[in-house]
């Protein structure tokens, strides 16, 4: 189909479709994170009674967490230099025309 011919009318149960394909993952993920969060207050509270032992295990918790994330973060910023650089490489190598 080329740019100047018009496109058939797209019928709702496939716009309805594609909305939740977009939007079923974020949310999922959304929902997950919010039970996980809700869950580790909650089991914190119930097993030690205290609020300053359920705080520091809260704390300790979410800190093990950031530093996973920012683990994962720091990897995924090298892969992309790395990949970077192998596009670079690439581009500046001459071209080995067979002699």
């Amino acid at each position: 189909m080329t740019e100047n011919e018009s496109k058939p009318p797209v019928h709702w149960s496939e716009r309805l479709q594609v909305f939740l394909a977009e939007t079923a993952r974020p949310l999922a993920i959304i929902g997950s994170t919010i039970g996980a969060n809700t869950a580790t207050v909650i089991v914190a509270f119930s097993v030690s009674g205290d609020a300053a032992a359920a705080a520091i295990f809260v704390g300790a918790v979410y800190t093990g967490l950031s530093a996973l994330y920012a683990a994962k973060a720091w990897e995924q910023s090298q892969a992309g230099k790395h990949a970077a650089s192998i596009e670079v490489a690439k581009v500046t190598a001459p071209a080995s025309g067979g002699v």
